[in-house]
């Protein structure tokens, strides 16, 4: 610790607490004087901003774990963000605390209480003291209620590198009880085998449900032009590759055009289909559909099945 105030205050964003200044030896009175001369700013009872600028993402973070206490952590979404994974930093301060302990309410502050050794979830390296990626990812998803929004939350902080899959493994294995576990395990273990988006993901799951061979995940191809490139999906004894392309920055009704226009093409002997998200997520059986007859054409002696009644495979 700093051994002057404003050290420390700057290690904080800013932010300084009643407690930390009286064990530097300052008075009450000190706080009670910037306060009134509006050179301070309180965010909670006793955790003062120390200048009357605007109150940033982060000193809000600082002021919230401070005044939950020692042990508090930064958690959930606040954690992600903290950590990089989420774009914005929208809602109240999330903070987990140790089970059993005071909860103090706060406008602003969401706490969470946390059964085990909460120190141990604490992430390394500066900034706001805040759980661990695997942690918070996976509280955050156990208050989904969508599983869509589960596979978006675990892959994005795999995919952004800011853990791993093993990691999220090994946290989830220490928990009793997690209301996703067997969708985020499948969904791990799909990582681990190359399923690098959400798109993809989708794309597994229609090719398992629909009977369909697996291909291999974005495994590098020397081609012709002497360039390395790696293919979404790739059928290797059909000559056939799949590209998933999520990209949403075109004007939906020509850039869906386009694909299905590609599509055609390679059913007419090219090798290559490519589909977009609302294909794989709104039109799932179709491209089984597409797919299944092109490795058909290719030597696949498979059949396709239906994955529900109202599904026009046969």
């Amino acid at each position: 610790m700093p051994d002057d105030w404003e050290g420390l205050a700057s290690a904080q964003e800013g932010v300084i607490t009643r407690r930390q200044l009286l064990d530097l030896g300052r008075s009450r009175d000190q706080a009670r004087r910037h306060i009134d001369d509006h050179r301070w700013q309180t965010l909670w009872p006793g955790v003062y901003l120390t200048h009357s600028g605007p109150r940033t993402d982060r000193a809000l973070i600082w002021g919230a774990v401070l005044f939950c206490g020692k042990s508090a952590l930064a958690g959930g979404r606040t954690a992600l963000w903290l950590a990089g994974a989420l774009p914005r930093r929208t809602g109240p301060v999330e903070v987990c605390v140790p089970h059993p302990g005071p909860r103090r309410p706060a406008e602003g502050i969401q706490i969470r209480q946390v059964r085990g050794q909460l120190a141990r979830r604490r992430a390394d390296g500066p900034g706001p003291p805040r759980l661990r990626v695997e942690d918070a990812v996976l509280d955050v998803a156990d208050r989904e209620t969508d599983p869509e929004a589960v596979c978006d939350v675990v892959l994005r902080v795999v995919q952004q590198r800011l853990t791993t899959s093993g990691l999220v493994g090994l946290a989830l294995s220490e928990r009793a009880r997690h209301r996703w576990r067997a969708l985020i395990s499948e969904m791990l273990q799909e990582f681990e085998d190359g399923v690098h988006s959400l798109l993809e993901l989708r794309y597994a799951r229609l090719e398992a449900v629909h009977g369909l061979p697996r291909g291999t995940r974005n495994l590098p191809q020397r081609e012709a032009d002497g360039r390395t490139r790696y293919r979404d999906v790739r059928y290797d004894s059909y000559c056939l590759v799949v590209e998933l392309d999520g990209r949403e920055a075109h004007p939906v009704h020509e850039s869906f055009r386009d694909l299905r226009r590609d599509n055609a093409a390679a059913l007419g002997g090219e090798t290559v289909l490519r589909y977009g998200w609302r294909d794989v997520a709104q039109r799932p059986c179709l491209v089984a559909r597409q797919v299944a007859t092109a490795l058909n054409r290719r030597g696949w002696s498979g059949s396709p099945r239906a994955c529900s009644p109202t599904c026009p495979l046969p």
